[in-house]
């Protein structure tokens, strides 16, 4: 819950209230709705992940 605060706080601080409203036009029906949601959750996952990987250094390329 906290990171899901986090990210929220984040994304609004840049944005102010243009982000309400994108998103409200991009949900405007179900089939909108769900691919808005699976776009921005594969985006947010992958760069969690990526963030894990380079970001502690588990991975070297040398």
């Amino acid at each position: 819950m906290y990171g899901m605060k986090t990210v929220s706080e984040a994304l609004q601080k840049p944005t102010g209230g243009h982000l309400r409203h994108i998103l409200g036009a991009m949900t405007t029906n179900r089939f909108t709705g769900l691919l808005t949601g699976a776009f921005v959750t594969a985006f947010v996952q992958s760069s969690t992940a990526t963030n894990g990987i380079f970001g502690r250094k588990r991975i070297s390329f040398g």
